[in-house]
């Protein structure tokens, strides 16, 4: 019995070898020569064309749809992503515009709809996204009615000794995620901001206060909001908490 187990081992051990093996060898190395590179799909077509400088990838990058229409279109400085980005729709019209700077998403952000008319503007600064989002609607006028923050206090202080905040939005989207903090002076998400824990897209804060405990402060409260029509628009509510146990 002892010698079927040792040779059952011995056996996935070996499988187990055999299978990293064809792993890497399945993994090809990149292309880092200089020169323009060009890749098919396995039917001929194709794919990607791009250009190598000095091992790093440098000026227009393109990808393209099945039907030989332009997918994407990036550039690269120094295998940075740099300037104007463009994405099209399968029949060759723009669909979005993308600046980037220093490899980063950082300026506007323009998106189209197929007959050619702008659909929305976003300004990001280093990937983050910021205020101002504008989303054109299909009379033409600018949409105004974006999610807003509620906030609901819920006093368990003398049960539990609990005060807990939930933070939801005035009407339903995509996703969302909340924090507490204060966005850049241009308006714009940062690294500094606390996330806050969701619970099915409601945002959930718990103070525990002994007996006889005090807090006073003034919160600010951000929301990051995926719309419908895909781009992230930021909220904000200030709500002062004064709580005594």
């Amino acid at each position: 019995m002892r010698l079927i187990l040792f040779f059952l081992c011995a056996t996935l051990l070996v499988m187990g070898c055999e299978s990293k093996k064809k792993d890497v060898k399945s993994k090809k190395k990149a292309d880092t020569t200089d020169g323009l590179k060009k890749y098919y799909t396995q039917d001929g077509k194709l794919k990607t064309e791009l250009t190598i400088l000095k091992g790093k990838r440098h000026g227009v990058a393109k990808t393209y749809y099945r039907n030989g229409k332009v997918s994407l279109e990036m550039n690269y400085v120094n295998g940075k992503r740099e300037g104007m980005s463009k994405r099209y729709y399968e029949d060759g019209t723009l669909y979005q515009e993308t600046n980037y700077k220093d490899d980063k998403i950082d300026g506007e952000r323009k998106k189209f709809k197929e007959n050619g008319t702008l659909m929305s503007v976003a300004r990001f600064e280093k990937d983050q996204p910021c205020l101002g989002l504008k989303e054109i609607l299909l009379d033409g006028t600018v949409k105004d009615n974006f999610p807003k923050i509620l906030v609901t206090p819920i006093d368990r202080l003398k049960q539990e000794g609990v005060y807990q905040i939930n933070l939801s939005l005035t009407e339903s989207a995509r996703s969302v995620k909340y924090y507490i903090g204060n966005l850049s002076s241009t308006g714009c998400l940062t690294s500094n901001l606390i996330s806050i824990q969701t619970d099915k897209k409601v945002g959930v804060i718990k103070y525990s206060l002994p007996p006889g405990g005090f807090m006073m402060q003034e919160l600010n409260f951000v929301a990051e909001i995926e719309t419908r029509m895909g781009n992230t628009y930021l909220a904000q509510k200030k709500f002062y908490v004064s709580i005594e146990n």
